[in-house]
């Protein structure tokens, strides 16, 4: 009999702890969070894509192409188009490094920082949708838990920028 995801619920082959692998269950956790930052983002006119690359920027220094895509696991060719696109609608710019070269950072311009209080505000009813029914004390314990589950994998692949 073939498994079939149903969403809004666990399957029962993935259920407790001798389920299925936990790399199967991020991997619905993901799925499910992206179409549901998706919709959340729907009026705002960006996708999650593009709302994850403002926020970056906002906290950020400048980026450039290639570090964008490398911590968005996209290609560079892919980020190019996001980031004409968010160019092209005035929400960042990009100029030349005054040494010279190819890379062009990307920074938020006032409009990138304005439409990025609906990228909050989206993210965070996204976020609540997925932690509502955890305890304070459980959500807490959940980032402790994923983040050393971060840390744990980044090790295995030395010579990568653990912030990326």
């Amino acid at each position: 009999m073939a498994r079939q995801a149903v969403y809004g619920q666990v399957s029962p082959w993935m259920r407790g702890q001798n389920g299925g692998p936990i790399t199967v269950l991020l991997r619905q956790i993901q799925g499910a969070t992206r179409r549901a930052t998706e919709e959340a983002l729907r009026d705002s006119g960006l996708t999650g894509a593009q709302a994850n690359v403002l926020a970056e920027l906002a906290y950020g220094q400048p980026r450039s192409n290639a570090e964008l895509a490398r911590f968005h696991s996209v290609t560079p060719q892919s980020m190019v188009e996001m980031l004409v696109s968010l160019e092209r609608r005035g929400l960042i710019s990009r100029s030349g490094r005054p040494e010279g070269g190819r890379a062009m950072p990307a920074e938020l311009t006032k409009e990138g920082h304005a439409r990025l209080l609906s990228v909050h505000l989206a993210m965070r009813q996204v976020e609540q949708r997925l932690l509502k029914s955890l305890s304070t004390a459980e959500i807490s314990q959940l980032r402790k838990l994923l983040e050393a589950c971060l840390i744990g994998i980044e090790k295995e692949y030395p010579g990568r920028d653990p912030n990326e």
